[in-house]
């Protein structure tokens, strides 16, 4: 969830797009009278929006869970799925009903007093903003080897400043992006028009006005929502809601870290929560919610039989962290933590899935040299652009649990699971032997710990980070040797568009030993004959069965003249003129790019290509050119993309 004016507002007014026609139609709702004439189709799990009722339409958009678009109460089978008619950006759309739900939509009456000062002078309220439709990487200036300050994921949204410009092989759009302008290519984002700062104070006027005139207002969470002592991030966080928990909300205001706060009370303690997680609502029995700050009053036998939680009273406890059963958790202040330099939002519902990581770091057996490590951990995920350290919780061999994230917030840690998944990652390197006792007991703890207590579902999930979708096993560079590289060329600025297949012209391997001494010496030659400043290829595939991780998915490679900023390259060891690799090898390079297609890795439409059908080389050896032919979305000639 992003926190600016463009993308903030899309959760405190359902997305409406403040057009005059659009804001009369608004203005006619809400001040209907509230009957089931009006649903929502609302997201279960992240869905796509398409143009018309089948997947072999074009998608337009991302649905994330808690979302809501107007349904039109038309429905279609098409293609096994039933498809429901929805109101996307002012234009019809379908999105499948299997993953999400229908509900009547509730149009606030303060909307209608918006739309009435809207309709008088709409310009006032309207900014442009820049969208965008894949994962794309915003950078200081216009062209792709300038620095990336962050990245956009699809649905994101940031103000337009109204500018373009052509650099290299992109047109680039000027943005506003943590109040300093940055560059994306238009290619993966697009333009639409919401609500200025202007329309956001005209909302808390009228909010507070509301708040007088009418029954008691409660603030009732969507997700996970922290709440604090003070209207800050650095606040000390004081106690938590999670979904379906109403606090009464008190009518003040305030802005702060780019986040509207709203004042709520809790126990007759003031609290602050930030508005874009919350509805305010007329409040209904919120005295039924049983309110706790002993964190240890939990009925007799509840704790001992899991079966039960059920049955217990949702609870808002003070401490979010040291819950029953759980074990130490050392916090971020005490570990050191610095403070995140991006706002981070909370998971949508209960995480469903739990990963397992090790960092392939050094290791750690005293509080004091754990901490040195993950500290190190932080400032190379912010340096990454994560905004702050990418896992929820770490764990180290002198058995303590160290605080990353945390129970709720969305991570950076497992691509297309940080919304509905956490990350315990061991400190240390575990190739070649398990943690020890007190730190798997440790982690045993922490996971039973969030079953008690509702922080993840009860059928859970549990995962390697390796066993994403559809992959093969993936040696990492620290498990292979891999040299540092010399400098850090960037990252590519969208999915890459082509997979290349090349060869590596030389003996092949049948073991993991012998691959990995055939992979140093390519690194080598690539670094110390060809000047590059790591291995060009992004993974490179043994006669063992093994992928291995070169510049990985993202990097810009050194592999194919004219394509590197937008392909990635796999390169199978061998000499692969008179014969194709073995079918271990085949089968690993099918595999990886299966991966990369489910995770999101890969555009959908790539191109497959062997190296000669761009470069003057035999590349990638005529038996191997010829077998890659008949493999899906091959295709010759050059024809850049974009």
């Amino acid at each position: 969830m992003t926190t600016d004016t463009c993308a903030g507002l899309f959760t405190l007014l359902s997305v409406v797009t403040m057009r005059k026609v659009q804001v009369l139609i608004l203005l006619v709702i809400s001040l209907l009278p509230h009957t089931d004439a009006f649903y929502c189709a609302c997201a279960k799990e992240a869905v796509n929006v398409r143009l018309g009722p089948g997947t072999n339409y074009p998608k337009v958009s991302t649905l994330y869970p808690g979302y809501c678009l107007m349904y039109h109460r038309v429905i279609l089978l098409s293609g096994g799925y039933y498809w429901m008619k929805v109101v996307y950006d002012g234009q019809n759309a379908w999105v499948a009903s299997n993953w999400v739900s229908v509900t009547p939509c509730e149009v606030p009456v303060i909307l209608a007093l918006l739309a009435i000062i809207l309709c008088h002078r709409a310009e006032a309220f309207i900014v442009q903003c820049a969208c965008a439709t894949d994962a794309v990487r915003v950078r200081n200036r216009p062209g792709i080897w300038n620095t990336q300050v962050h990245v956009m994921f699809p649905g994101w949204c940031r103000r337009y400043l109204g500018e373009t410009a052509r650099a290299g092989d992109y047109v680039w759009r000027k943005i506003e992006y943590d109040n300093a302008p940055a560059w994306v290519p238009t290619n993966w984002t697009f333009t639409k028009q919401t609500m200025s700062t202007f329309a956001v104070f005209a909302v808390l006027v009228l909010a507070v006005l509301r708040h007088y005139t009418e029954a008691s207002d409660c603030a009732c969470a969507k997700g996970n929502v922290d709440l604090r002592g003070a209207a800050v991030l650095s606040s000390a966080v004081v106690g938590s809601l999670t979904a379906g928990d109403c606090l009464p909300y008190l009518g003040d205001t305030t802005t702060a870290d780019n986040l509207l706060w709203l004042h709520l009370d809790l126990e007759s303690q003031d609290v602050w929560a930030a508005a874009d997680h919350l509805d305010l609502r007329v409040c209904e029995d919120v005295g039924d919610l049983e309110l706790s700050a002993d964190i240890g009053e939990v009925p007799e036998g509840v704790v001992e039989n899991p079966e039960n939680i059920s049955s217990v009273p949702e609870r808002i406890k003070r401490s979010t962290l040291q819950l029953p059963g759980c074990p130490t958790i050392i916090t971020r202040a005490q570990w050191g933590a610095r403070q995140p330099t991006e706002y981070i939002g909370n998971m949508a519902r209960t995480p469903s899935f739990i990963f397992i990581h090790h960092g392939a770091s050094a290791f750690c057996s005293s509080r004091t040299s754990c901490q040195s490590i993950i500290r190190g951990w932080q400032n190379q995920h912010i340096g990454q652009s994560y905004g702050d350290i990418g896992y929820n919780f770490m764990v180290g061999e002198d058995g303590n649990v160290y605080e990353g994230r945390g129970w709720s917030k969305i991570g950076a840690h497992t691509y297309n699971y940080n919304f509905n998944g956490i990350a315990i990652s061991f400190i240390g390197n575990f190739q070649s032997r398990n943690p020890n006792l007190a730190a798997l007991n440790a982690a045993r703890q922490l996971i039973n710990c969030a079953v008690r207590n509702g922080r993840v579902t009860s059928s859970y999930t549990l995962k390697g980070h390796r066993d994403l979708p559809g992959c093969p096993h993936i040696v990492t560079r620290a498990e292979w040797g891999a040299r540092a590289p010399t400098s850090h060329i960037g990252n590519m600025a969208a999915l890459p568009i082509y997979v290349f297949i090349h060869h590596g012209d030389g003996s092949e391997c049948f073991d993991r030993a012998s691959c990995i001494t055939k992979l140093r010496i390519y690194q080598n030659y690539n670094m110390d004959t060809r000047g590059y400043s790591d291995i060009g290829y992004n993974f490179v595939i043994g006669e063992d069965g093994n992928a291995y991780e070169a510049r990985g998915w993202s990097e810009i490679g050194a592999h194919t003249l004219g394509y590197n900023n937008n392909g990635i390259a796999i390169c199978v060891i061998g000499n692969f003129d008179n014969h194709v690799p073995n079918a271990a090898a085949l089968a690993t390079v099918k595999q990886l790019i299966q991966c990369g297609l489910a995770n999101g890795k890969i555009n959908p439409n790539y191109t497959l290509k062997g190296h000669r059908d761009v470069g003057s080389t035999d590349c990638p050896g005529t038996a191997l050119y010829n077998l890659i032919h008949t493999w899906p979305h091959y295709a010759s000639g050059t024809a850049l993309y974009g």
